[in-house]
């Protein structure tokens, strides 16, 4: 394919960047149609882009990376033996959606929203998705993700999931389809902050005369929504943000969120629990913690009930969590969410429990632990990607994946391969 974006500001010289685009009309395009003709809502930022010198661009390039540079932005800080750590990536063109794209992914996410927070309250409550066979025993016998010592705890508010994230990318076909979901301490919306920012010095033009949605209104909906819940004992609720500290690979994240909605950031250390209640040690006394944005694992939350080998907690949390003496975003348990095969079973779960189909459709995967899916599996072994289904940090290594895959189908799936990637949160 062809394409060309005139301009009436072009330079005279050279050549846009975007005056030929080719493509092998497998896979679907972002900015260009199938005919090479730039799609209407990709037009300001063609033509932004390509009326800038290729020398201009590499150079506001290198001030992006410098930008990301003086504001710490890095994904592992202590990666590298010399420290230096590994800068954020930052691409500096955009992807925009049509307004009718936006509303079908809003109104799909919304859908999985309400879904996750349904079956959260069944697993953690009468688990009746597991009675009536939609949900197999193995994921809550043997899911390291499902916490036993907090089933028949209702979180504060009766809200068992407050801030969610989902992976997506655009399937050859043109639609967006679920690749991972995130509920225990969904991350990456610190590194959305730094790239609209960044973005928005080095493009103001452009970030101004474009219809950007802005990011302001969800923070502070997101803060309104910690406060309303943590408030019902105080009106100025005190609220933490709880990291595991600078060997965290993100706590860049972690102190930028910190300063940005102004919540306290603390370890596990600076906090202790007292008569049933979380305080905040200060040098003038103990005080009174009302809600934690919770930025480290499930299991790792409370060392003295949930696992004793982790210093990132807070020992006796779970007790303030079951007397409900403490708010927590998101409340524990809630990782139940993150177990790989989970999006096997979701459209049957959707139709049984909200009466509609799945919108979001999640990438093509199979559990091992059923006859259709092991059988299928084994049919196309070659061609598809092995993974754990219950523990995403064990490692699918098999000399022989058909026998390993017989010896412990449970704890096996796979995935399609994916084509024409494209990853944000």
């Amino acid at each position: 394919m062809n394409a060309s974006i005139p301009t009436n500001n072009t330079p005279e010289g050279f050549t846009p960047l975007f005056e030929a685009v080719t493509g092998n009309g497998w896979a679907y395009t972002e900015a260009f149609t199938p005919h090479g003709q730039p799609r209407e809502h990709w037009r300001p930022i063609l033509a932004a882009f390509g009326a800038i010198p290729p020398e201009a661009l590499r150079q506001r390039q290198e001030r992006v990376k410098r930008m990301r540079h003086e504001d710490g932005a890095t994904y592992n800080p202590f990666d590298s033996p010399g420290g230096k750590g590994t800068p954020w990536a930052l691409d500096m063109i955009p992807l925009p959606l049509t307004p009718m794209e936006w509303s079908g992914l809003e109104a799909g996410l919304i859908q999985r929203a309400g879904l996750m927070e349904r079956i959260l309250a069944d697993a953690y409550g009468p688990q009746h998705l597991l009675t009536n066979g939609l949900l197999p025993p193995e994921l809550f016998l043997a899911n390291p993700n499902f916490l036993h010592s907090c089933h028949g705890i209702t979180p504060h508010g009766n809200r068992y999931l407050h801030y969610y994230a989902v992976d997506l990318y655009r399937g050859t076909d043109g639609r967006f389809r679920v690749l991972r979901d995130h509920a225990s301490h969904p991350a990456g919306l610190g590194y959305a902050l730094e790239n609209r920012i960044v973005i928005s010095r080095m493009f103001p033009d452009l970030y101004h005369r474009t219809q950007i949605r802005r990011l302001a209104p969800f923070f502070r909906t997101l803060h309104d929504s910690l406060v309303q819940r943590a408030g019902q004992r105080k009106p100025d609720p005190a609220i933490m943000l709880l990291s595991p500290g600078p060997d965290s690979p993100i706590y860049f994240e972690h102190a930028l969120l910190s300063r940005y909605l102004g919540y306290p950031l603390v370890e596990g250390q600076d906090l202790t629990v007292r008569n049933g209640r979380v305080f905040l040690k200060k040098l003038g006394g103990l005080e009174p913690v009302d809600a934690i944005f919770r930025h480290i694992a499930d299991d790792e939350s409370d060392p003295f009930t949930l696992r004793r080998d982790t210093s990132t907690g807070v020992a006796g949390l779970l007790q303030v969590v079951r007397e409900q003496q403490i708010d927590i975003t998101n409340p524990l348990g809630s990782g139940f969410l993150d177990t790989p095969v989970l999006p096997v079973f979701l459209p049957g779960i959707c139709r049984q429990l909200l009466g509609e189909e799945l919108m979001l459709a999640d990438h093509p995967s199979w559990w091992c632990g059923e006859a259709a899916g092991r059988q299928y599996v084994l049919d196309h072994l070659d061609s598809l990607l092995h993974g754990p289904a219950l523990d995403r940090s064990v490692m699918m290594t098999a000399s022989d994946p058909a026998a390993a895959l017989q010896a412990s189908p449970y704890l096996r799936m796979a995935r399609e391969p994916v084509r024409a990637f494209l990853f944000f949160r």
